[in-house]
């Protein structure tokens, strides 16, 4: 759906949604959001995995997101009795995408942390453990708790994962991490915790599934630190029909070329730059300028961005 047909819809979006608190106990650290959509067929693996983990001392926020499936009837009858936080249901009146259902439902959290359980992907019993353990030693300046990610295929089969980029880069430096993120995405979304806060401060433009999380990623690089515990704790479907693989190139390429131009133009940016060395700025400029090459191959697109960023930074002065 365009943009311009899409956007009076989203601005009512809150106000004609449908909330049902199932329970309400303490506030935690953490909360689970769980996005679902059309996701019936997943729903009694998603009931299955949440009841299995070890750890339930857990917030639980389930979104369906404009199912035109099953999902809201079946979500509503699912018991979650065992969670010992609160557990909110809720129907979005419009699908908002991935991202987008997220923050129209920012207003329902209540704890620091959150982290977003996909409705196909497969999570171990450890996994908030593993979360919730690695939370207790952070400090106040970290953003993102991420844990390792493995693979399967749609039919559940288990594949070999060669090491992510998370395993690879050194992401304690930022200027490895920003050309990581916009080469091929750093952050692992499905097994990561994120500071609710950083999360706000980073919010993008949703109205597309293009490039919109790696956007909000080197927001949060330059907001704080990332770190990463070395325990797989869930595995990634790799689903060739996903929302994201589904984008026509076109799509695809305008929403990168906006996302890295609107990211190059902003004032976390700006700031970051001019808190650099000379030196550090220029490996900064020539690092973020390959990155863009290789992200963005089509002219002027490439061009409009290598020469936006040069720009910016003859303002961080």
């Amino acid at each position: 759906m365009p943009w311009d047909t899409q956007y009076p819809l989203l601005i009512r979006r809150r106000e004609v949604r449908q909330i049902k608190a199932r329970s309400e106990g303490f506030t935690g650290v953490l909360t689970v959001f769980i996005g679902i959509f059309n996701g019936e067929i997943y729903l009694k693996d998603v009931q299955s995995q949440l009841d299995a983990q070890v750890n339930k001392n857990v917030d639980l926020l389930i979104v369906d997101n404009f199912s035109q499936d099953q999902s809201w009837h079946m979500l509503s009858a699912l018991p979650f009795s065992e969670f010992q936080g609160s557990v909110t249901l809720v129907r979005n009146s419009v699908n908002c995408g991935a991202t987008g259902s997220f923050y129209v439902n920012l207003d329902l959290l209540t704890t620091e942390w959150v982290t977003f359980w996909h409705q196909d992907d497969t999570y171990l019993p450890k996994h908030i453990d593993v979360l919730m353990s690695g939370l207790q030693g952070v400090t106040e300046k970290v953003v993102a708790l991420s844990t390792r990610m493995g693979s399967r295929d749609v039919q559940g089969k288990v594949l070999p994962t060669p090491p992510r980029a998370f395993e690879l880069v050194g992401y304690r430096n930022r200027t490895l991490a920003l050309s990581a993120t916009i080469k091929n995405h750093l952050i692992p979304w499905p097994c990561t915790a994120f500071k609710v806060g950083a999360l706000i401060q980073a919010e993008s433009p949703w109205h597309s599934s293009s490039f919109h999380d790696t956007e909000i990623s080197m927001h949060l690089i330059l907001l704080g630190e990332l770190e990463f515990l070395d325990i797989e704790t869930m595995l990634y479907t790799e689903n060739p029909m996903s929302g994201s693989h589904e984008l026509e190139n076109a799509e695809r390429t305008l929403g990168s070329f906006l996302a890295i131009h609107r990211f190059i133009s902003s004032s976390s940016f700006l700031n970051y730059l001019g808190s650099l060395s000379w030196r550090d700025r220029d490996n900064l400029l020539s690092t973020v300028s390959s990155s863009i090459k290789t992200r963005i191959p089509i002219e002027p697109y490439r061009s409009i961005l290598i020469t936006a960023l040069y720009e910016s930074a003859s303002f961080a002065i």
